[in-house]
């Protein structure tokens, strides 16, 4: 019998969407209006003011290669002409139990179980296919979990235990890894996986075959962020304070100065964008190297629903998803919110986890702390409650 997902009990607000929200014609976000550019430099003390970029006339760093942008999100048009229109949250998975650090809560019998039944070791990252399979990153079990269409749950990647599996094709079922974090889905249903433990880039295959594609020198200090191109030639990923971009002639820096890092993605023009939930900001990092806040005033106060992006405070900014051209969600860490960023620059609050408010989706009760942040095909968003050890999906539509 198909398994039904528990539902959370949701009240549309009657705010559809700002005015600015909707257009398709503004700038993107960080070309103007106030945004800060700092240069792609290799320390925090070289950050630097737009304004001194215009009198310099040019980026400090050199353009990398366009990425290739046939992955870029959104993959297709929403079902609605809201960007921000989503409808309720869905309890996916896990029981809500929240496990100390390092300490492993997977068992045996959790195996092909109803994902809800449960319990997750911090679940930091979680992304879904077009079929509708889910894949999360159970970090501190030292796995990665599969969520199929029916609402079972199993073991995809990993065997529950820290280690530093083959590099060579093996089922990913025993291949050890440590820590998993970032997640990257591909279309034909390849995954991606930052192992951070040993420095590695994981790939899994569609049917579960594993490997490596990529050993970094010097490892991944806590990354969590991860893009890779189709062709497997370009792989973004965010290492703490450094945006790094791996080829198969090596690893480089493309910028760092920043605090901590967290989720990051490509946009339809190549360029990057990722958030800094130490500094309180997102970024973005045009193809010539620029790099500029698109929102975040370095504080947790100030503005808010309804003003420019730059000017308002973001609680630790960590999730960040694509959802229309222009069109951004983020989600902050302590602040537990979900924020719509329009193509003027503008901020419209879509949930409070805090209060189980918001101006455009509500519900009853709190959302644990957002860990990381994806969309899937359809437009429905994912979302990890790492502490909290759920995972929710936020439903498009009106």
């Amino acid at each position: 019998m198909p398994f039904a997902w528990s539902r959370a009990s949701i009240v549309a607000a009657g705010v559809s969407c700002l005015a600015a929200a909707c257009s398709s014609s503004a700038p993107a976000p960080g070309s103007g209006r106030g945004g800060k550019a700092v240069a792609a430099s290799g320390r925090a003390s070289e950050l630097k003011t737009a304004s001194d970029r215009t009198r310099s006339g040019r980026a400090d760093a050199p353009a990398p290669s366009s990425p290739s942008t046939d992955r870029s999100e959104p993959a297709a048009p929403p079902p609605t002409s809201n960007p921000f229109a989503f409808s309720e949250f869905v309890h996916v998975a896990g029981r809500g139990e929240v496990a100390e650090d390092d300490l492993n809560e997977w068992r045996r019998e959790y195996e092909g179980a109803r994902a809800p039944d449960v319990e997750f070791s911090h679940p930091y990252f979680v992304v879904a296919d077009a079929a509708g399979h889910a894949f999360v990153a159970d970090k501190e079990a030292h796995a990665v979990r599969r969520i199929a269409v029916d609402g079972t749950i199993s073991t995809w990647l990993g065997t529950n235990r820290a280690g530093n599996g083959p590099d060579a094709v093996t089922s990913g079922r025993q291949v050890a890894v440590t820590l998993p974090n970032g997640l990257w889905l591909r279309d034909d249903g390849t995954l991606y996986v930052l192992d951070l433990g040993n420095g590695k880039i994981r790939r899994v295959d569609a049917a579960g075959q594993a490997s490596t594609l990529a050993t970094i020198p010097g490892g991944i200090d806590t990354g969590r962020g991860l893009w890779v191109a189709d062709d497997e030639k370009t792989v973004y990923f965010a290492a703490k304070s450094a945006l790094r971009r791996w080829t198969p002639n090596g690893v480089e820096t493309l910028a760092d100065g920043f605090v901590s890092l967290g989720n990051l993605v490509v946009d339809r023009d190549g360029s990057l964008l990722f958030t800094d939930r130490g500094g309180n900001r997102v970024y973005r990092r045009r193809p010539t190297g620029e790099v500029v806040s698109v929102a975040g005033n370095g504080t947790t106060a100030g503005g808010g629903h309804g003003h420019a992006a730059n000017e308002s405070g973001l609680a630790g900014p960590r999730g960040l998803a694509v959802v229309g051209d222009g069109h951004y969600v983020i989600a902050t860490h302590r602040g537990r919110r979900l924020w719509g960023l329009d193509p003027q620059g503008r901020l419209a609050l879509l949930h409070d986890g805090a209060v189980g408010a918001g101006a455009v989706v509500a519900a009853p009760g709190t959302i644990g702390v957002i860990r990381g942040l994806s969309r899937a095909p359809n437009g429905d968003l994912w979302l990890a409650h790492g502490d909290a050890g759920q995972i929710h999906t936020l439903r498009r539509g009106p």
